[in-house]
């Protein structure tokens, strides 16, 4: 890995993880994502600016078309940003006054976008393996809206909760894959939200959608995003300014193009991981149900080992008293990495009532995110593995045996 030079010796003294956020780390760090842009995307944003339209013109109608043609659902409402599709789905849903089920461990936007409209998230612990809440754990609350996440990529099966109203996050997991089919085609929920932000598994800069198969959502959906009129007509209810312009729609249209293989390419980047990690201590497997698989194995690439994953993020598990100075070890490597994330009622402006979250409490503490992205080269992952096993090897584990399932190269210093 590369050297990080004497830049590094004069913040010793710094908490570790005062030293991560601050980034007093190596300039060329390998970021934990990033988006892939190329000249085809450029072109295609040139192009917008040269026509009549910057905002309110026909890409953004392209790109909601693109999305509806790959997820399924008959609408899609562009945003401008994840955060906005939140906001405008959970008004359409008139959640005001509702206690709303979901889960901790997910991005704050998923809980803060219920304050906006007047709602009380309700949060229902997570299972160890996925990091995602069980939907059979919903049903045992009455409450009637829900809010599902797909953390991480990993698709969940709602069957079990359809009768309930169900808004998708699916923030993490465009392209992703159930057993309802594609995420985004509402088969069980009223409305999915996606993102776009850089960090996705594609972009358009910041960007969100909505999609749905009620005509009225969509409707609504249009008069929120635009100051409350609907196709040129004037304001018929209180809205904002939510639009997704035509420059950063010509971004999503383009990226779009490229959705499969940047799917193909994360999903190979993290069965690289697996391999060259093995399973006993670090990777957070999905454990499908073997049905899932024979069912997806016909819809999905057959060579996956864990069909239908967006592989937004790739999450390793390691002992919590060693993750720190972990974080640290690799950052020092010029290895970006974060936590995804902070349990949501742990943050200031959420009152903690009686939150009470056992498993996601004990393992948000172990949690790290490790890089991935298109075009992340394989060596880059090779060493990342590497580094980890030997910062865990000699500073916590001790004895060889305690991680087995590494390739024997690994331990070469």
């Amino acid at each position: 890995m590369r050297d990080v030079g004497e830049g590094s010796k004069g913040i010793r003294s710094l908490d570790s993880n005062k030293r991560l956020s601050a980034g007093l780390f190596p300039e060329k760090m390998i970021p934990y994502s990033r988006q892939h842009v190329d000249i085809k995307d450029v072109i295609e944003i040139q192009s917008v600016l040269y026509e009549n339209f910057l905002t309110g013109g026909p890409k953004v109608a392209e790109f909601e078309d693109a999305i509806t043609g790959f997820c399924g659902a008959k609408y899609a409402v562009a945003f401008s940003s994840g955060t906005a599709a939140l906001h405008a789905a959970y008004l359409t849903a008139e959640m005001k006054n509702h206690e709303v089920l979901t889960t901790p461990l997910t991005f704050v936007a998923t809980a803060n976008a219920m304050l906006y409209v007047g709602a009380t998230p309700k949060f229902v612990d997570i299972e160890t393996g996925s990091l995602c809440t069980h939907p059979l754990d919903y049903r045992e609350h009455e409450n009637q809206m829900v809010v599902p996440v797909h953390y991480a990529g990993r698709p969940l099966d709602l069957e079990p909760i359809e009768s309930r109203f169900i808004i998708e996050d699916a923030c993490h997991a465009l392209g992703a894959v159930g057993r309802a089919g594609r995420v985004g085609n509402c088969a069980y929920s009223e409305m999915t939200v996606f993102s776009f932000h850089p960090t996705k598994v594609i972009t358009t800069g910041e960007g969100g959608m909505v999609t749905t198969n009620s005509k009225e959502h969509q409707r609504r959906l249009i008069e929120i995003r635009n100051h409350g009129r609907f196709e040129g007509t004037t304001a018929q209810s209180l809205g904002y300014n939510y639009r997704l312009s035509d420059i950063h729609a010509a971004l999503g249209v383009s990226q779009m193009r490229k959705l499969d293989l940047f799917l193909a390419q994360r999903s190979a980047l993290s069965k690289r991981y697996r391999d060259r990690l093995g399973r006993k201590f670090f990777t957070m497997e999905p454990e499908w149900p073997e049905e899932w698989r024979e069912f997806l194995r016909g819809t999905v690439s057959p060579q996956e080992e864990y069909p239908g994953h967006a592989y937004h993020l790739f999450v390793v598990r390691v002992p919590p008293d060693a993750r720190d100075g972990l974080r640290e070890h690799l950052a020092e490597r010029g290895i970006g990495t974060q936590i995804h994330y902070p349990l949501v009622y742990h943050l200031p402006h959420f009152e903690h009532g009686d939150h009470c979250c056992p498993v996601a409490e004990e393992t948000v503490k172990c949690l790290i995110s490790l890089p991935l992205y298109p075009k992340l080269p394989e060596e880059v992952v090779d060493d990342v593995c590497k580094e980890m096993y030997l910062y865990l090897h000699d500073t916590w584990f001790r004895e060889t045996e305690m991680i087995s399932g590494a390739p024997s190269d690994l331990y070469s210093r």
